[in-house]
């Protein structure tokens, strides 16, 4: 709309010369922006292809053989801990050691035979995160389809961005929930010597700054409804 005005503009004031260049410098904007959301839009389309291949493989050589025969394989467990021993560092511009300690961090661990419980517990979460990031990138992918049909303010667009809010706060708490109870189940149950683990530390609750965002993203998809809303108005009474 911007650029139909600017264009209107130029054809009443400027000369043919400037026509010609601005519009040239707009048709290469358009193509650019076009030829980003077609990059970005198969981009995502791999991405969910091979996410879809990742679940697939879970569902078939992890989570079948357990419903089917009982044998479960081995799957990995976010576990939080710290090092209970200092280190040293030592810079190679002085002639000084230092101590350090790591206060927390937080790693994966395999683990084998694990109870039908936890083991089905855990693949529950790791099935729904994988739908959710699926239906996530499906989503996206739409949007940028119709964006490239150039018809990207429209209210189904609202709708998705305001489901993609949801579903990245439900992705968000489906991998704290899993942290948390795997920390929990396997506190008392490992033993690695220099290591310490924990039921939670400060790393069981990163990113959950993210919330805010997600929720901030729910006030600009019902600003994107209410736009989306007005430009069909103005289209009817055109």
């Amino acid at each position: 709309m911007f650029y139909n005005y600017f264009l209107l503009f130029i054809n009443n004031y400027l000369f043919i010369y400037n026509n010609i260049m601005v519009n040239s410098m707009k048709n290469r904007t358009s193509i650019s922006a076009k030829a980003l959301i077609i990059f970005l839009r198969y981009s995502l389309i791999g991405m969910f292809l091979w996410n879809v291949f990742h679940l697939g493989l879970f569902l078939i050589y992890h989570l079948g053989p357990a419903l089917l025969f009982g044998e479960r394989k081995g799957v990995f467990l976010p576990v939080v801990f710290s090092p209970t021993d200092k280190g040293l560092l030592t810079l190679s511009h002085t002639d000084y050691e230092y101590m350090f300690d790591i206060p927390v961090a937080t790693g994966t661990f395999r683990a084998f035979g694990l109870p039908l419980k936890i083991f089905y517990i855990h693949s529950i979460g790791f099935v729904l995160h994988y739908a959710f990031v699926l239906l996530l990138i499906y989503l996206i992918i739409k949007m940028l389809k119709d964006a490239q049909n150039g018809s990207f303010l429209v209210n189904k667009n609202a709708i998705r961005l305001r489901n993609i809010a949801l579903l990245n706060i439900a992705i968000l708490l489906i991998e704290k929930i899993n942290i948390i109870v795997s920390s929990n189940y396997l506190r008392e149950k490992i033993e690695l010597p220099g290591l310490e683990f924990y039921d939670f530390n400060p790393y069981t609750f990163a990113n959950w700054k993210y919330i805010f965002l997600f929720l901030f993203l729910l006030i600009i998809a019902e600003a994107f409804r209410l736009g989306a809303q007005l430009k069909e108005e103005n289209d009817l009474t055109i």
